[in-house]
């Protein structure tokens, strides 16, 4: 039987890709792991891309472990696209855009839209920004002002011969942790092919991993646009009540 035919394992798989997108926006608003051993090449950033897409596999890896295959679509300074999906179906999509969040779950129908600035409260990141936390492009400088406190907020490197790692901190309070091993060399410059995002909240660790596979990417032209838009038979609800509704 497969999916398509087979709800329990439809449900199944819409809950691991947004039990996912779930820890990554508690680890935003939230702060570490351990490291690969890698030698990290020292390329000059030449430019930018203006499109970019790249298949990933998106993995969970605390406080409970799923895993899910994902296409990242971004055009640069306005979105990302990540569409989740689990034996060739795509069961989530999430869009980012400079000023709304917006989370399908296409097996229930439902859907959650959120202000960015309540996704990201103080945290003054920009849509590049994200975009350069998530692909770990080397050179990248969050709101032009890299490790230069922005009122409260300071991101802080460390850099060494096997890992650079990268510590957004509010107030002197660490929010959260990217490690980014892996190093591969595109035509934009060096971008990270393992990242691991790590924070706190409620007292719990929460791991994240983006494995990106940039040998398939497509840059600029290459790269169809895709617009999510909230269908009109879908339910808003929250990420409590989505992931709730995946034990009935």
């Amino acid at each position: 039987m497969t999916m398509k035919n087979n709800p329990a394992l439809r449900r199944k798989a819409a809950a691991a890709a947004l039990m996912f997108v779930a820890a990554l926006l508690l680890i935003l608003p939230s702060g570490c792991r351990s490291h690969k051993q890698v030698v990290i090449p020292t390329e000059v950033v030449q430019g930018t891309w203006t499109r970019m897409q790249a298949p990933l596999t998106l993995s969970l890896e605390s406080p409970t472990r799923a895993s899910v295959s994902a296409t990242a679509t971004m055009v640069r300074d306005s979105s990302v696209v990540v569409s989740l999906r689990m034996f060739g179906m795509e069961v989530a999509v999430v869009s980012l855009t400079t000023d709304t969040l917006l989370v399908l779950d296409k097996y229930h129908k439902l859907a959650i839209v959120q202000p960015v600035s309540e996704v990201l409260r103080d945290l003054p990141l920009s849509i590049s920004d994200l975009q350069d936390i998530m692909t770990g492009r080397q050179g990248m400088e969050l709101s032009g002002r890299m490790n230069a406190p922005i009122g409260d907020f300071t991101p802080v490197w460390t850099i060494t011969e096997t890992l650079r790692t990268l510590a957004v901190k509010v107030a002197d309070s660490e929010r959260f942790r990217v490690e980014y091993t892996d190093p591969v060399s595109t035509p934009y410059g060096v971008l990270s092919g393992d990242v691991l995002l790590s924070g706190t909240h409620s007292g719990k660790e929460i791991a994240a991993r983006l494995e990106w596979n940039y040998s398939r990417a497509k840059w600029n032209a290459d790269v169809p646009l895709r617009t999510i838009a909230l269908p009109a038979n879908y339910r808003i609800t929250t990420f409590r009540q989505l992931l709730n509704g995946f034990s009935q």
